[in-house]
């Protein structure tokens, strides 16, 4: 056993994913846990990283341009100064300076807090879910997403449909308000959170999916002087029952595609559907759950989408490097947040592509 791999805390992950990789490839199991061992010992790579991204299909020599998500953390925050990243990572100053510089984001309906924020001047301030219910009570149906104010990654998100007050799920059964409330105001007690409409997808967008949830598209740019790259694009693709379309590394049940950068098309969509192989992906050129095509199917609204993106990053220059959501609405484009480090997994699984192959701009000079 390595000292590499005795600090990842033993074989066990390695020897479980090697048997899903030999299985999967039909190939010999032992000589995939050499790969995999030495994979890890020369560049960082863990079992786990080594199965999603499907490194056994991979000539050697392309292993080393993959990278980790703690590897590419540092390399970010090399790039965007760690004193800029609120504009990006605080939520309600993302929206004030989007709808400053005439960019294109959801309406927000009004600020959830216990604390009373200083900065939520212009916005309706309430405390609890009670005030929700009742501040928008006048309304025949209002579809609402609760977003938490800080955190990343989907983590707190809360869909609401009210019917004059009363509240039902993304699926349009009735909500137990208590609960409901109790666990919210429970997540209250460390973040902030906004209330915005609850944006409904292009119908071109919303039939790749099988979920009501709203899919999205994750552009990261980048710029340096003059020089302006879309270093690549991915579609989230939601899947029946999720509120957020985050992908996971496939845990969630979401799918994530692949999207060329200059003609805005779908590659296959990758996910996890087979229970046999639990720790692997898998590539399908229709959803799976719907037998409808995904690669090859051009995204509408491209050049405008492009046209938006490289304005947007233009708008937040402080911050040289960002990966964008955007999301194709049945009311135009809309911009849902920013991230200053945007997670490398999906774009290394979709594209077959190593991080250092993908982000090679951030590498010259």
């Amino acid at each position: 056993m390595t000292e590499a791999v005795r600090r990842t805390g033993g074989l066990t992950n390695y020897i479980a994913t090697a048997a899903e990789v030999g299985g999967q490839l039909a190939a010999n199991r032992y000589l995939v846990l050499l790969r995999m061992l030495c994979a890890k010992a020369l560049y960082g790579l863990s079992a786990a990283e080594y199965g999603l991204y499907g490194l056994h299909r991979r000539p050697f020599s392309r292993v080393s341009a993959y990278r980790t998500k703690k590897q590419t953390t540092a390399w970010f925050n090399r790039i965007n100064p760690g004193d800029r990243k609120p504009l990006v990572e605080d939520k309600l100053a993302f929206h004030r300076k989007c709808q400053s510089a005439n960019l294109p984001v959801p309406p927000l309906l009004a600020v959830l807090s216990s604390r009373s924020p200083h900065d939520a001047d212009g916005f309706p301030l309430l405390t609890c879910f009670s005030d929700v219910q009742r501040h928008f009570a006048g309304d025949d149906s209002l579809r609402l997403i609760l977003k938490p104010r800080s955190d990343a990654m989907g983590t707190g998100v809360r869909f609401v449909e009210l019917r004059s007050g009363e509240p039902f799920d993304i699926e349009g059964r009735p909500i137990d308000a208590v609960p409901f409330a109790d666990s919210l105001h429970f997540d209250m007690r460390r973040d902030d959170y906004l209330v915005q409409s609850f944006v409904r997808p292009h119908p071109d967008v919303a039939r790749l999916g099988s979920g009501k949830a709203l899919g999205t598209l994750r552009i990261v740019t980048f710029l340096k002087g003059s020089e302006f790259w879309v270093l690549y694009a991915l579609m989230r693709i939601p899947s029946l029952g999720n509120v957020h379309d985050n992908f996971s590394a496939g845990a969630s049940g979401n799918l994530i595609a692949n999207v060329d950068v200059e003609t805005g098309r779908l590659g296959p969509a990758w996910g996890r559907r087979n229970g046999g192989f639990p720790r692997l992906l898998e590539s399908f050129d229709c959803n799976p759950d719907t037998g409808l095509p995904v690669r090859g199917e051009a995204l509408p609204q491209w050049g405008e989408i492009r046209d938006a993106v490289r304005r947007a990053a233009h708008a937040f220059r402080e911050l040289p490097f960002l990966g964008w959501d955007f999301a194709l609405s049945d009311d135009g484009i809309v911009i849902i947040e920013a991230n200053s480090n945007p997670d490398i997994v999906g774009a290394q699984v979709s594209t077959g592509k190593g991080a250092r192959e993908l982000l090679r701009p951030l590498c010259s000079g």
